[in-house]
């Protein structure tokens, strides 16, 4: 199969899954009675759920497109930097909703703190947090699993790999040759 069938079969099977992930919104029933509370009520549980589940989709391709190509040691600095920046970014959110509590507000509706947090990370839509957040520990794993492999074709030898057909005592040039009297 050439790359150009390939890759159109990825888009439309993407194009598919995409459809079919924001199609969710069309289930039928009302989930986010249960949800509600002094903080508010949730939108459609199925449209969160649609949006979200769109927001992993739209990451995943670059999630593996970074996974095929870069070195282990890119990939964990990389998946490192996205969970950091995704757990911080989360902190900073639940950390609004903590402080933009009244200060004389009733102890009944300090109890409801945790729900509230859950609250202000679903209903970010906008921004993936979480989604980067689940990338970025993609992406530190498979660089983790990774990690003790060096492909054949990057063999550390000074000089540069070894050609095919050439023995390794062949391809790292004699030293003394290099700085024999003259040379420097």
């Amino acid at each position: 199969m050439s790359r150009t069938t390939r890759l159109g079969v990825g888009v439309l099977a993407w194009g598919g899954l995409a459809y079919g992930v924001l199609s969710l919104r069309h289930l039928p029933g009302d989930y986010t009675h249960p949800f509600c509370g002094p903080w508010g009520c949730l939108p459609p549980l199925q449209a969160l759920a649609a949006v979200h589940g769109f927001w992993a989709l739209a990451l995943a391709p670059p999630v593996i497109w970074t996974a095929r190509t870069l070195p282990p040691g890119r990939l964990r600095g990389l998946g490192t930097s996205l969970v950091a920046f995704g757990a911080l970014a989360l902190g900073i959110l639940v950390g609004r909703e903590l402080l933009t509590l009244p200060p004389g507000a009733a102890t009944e509706l300090r109890q409801y703190l945790p729900q509230r947090a859950v609250f202000a990370v679903a209903m970010l839509t906008d921004v993936p947090l979480v989604q980067i957040v689940v990338a970025g520990a993609i992406c530190r794993g498979v660089g983790r699993r990774r990690g003790g492999r060096i492909p054949p074709s990057h063999a550390e030898v000074p000089g540069g790999p070894a050609r095919s057909g050439q023995r390794r005592s062949q391809a790292v040039p004699n030293l003394a040759r290099m700085t024999g009297p003259g040379r420097i």
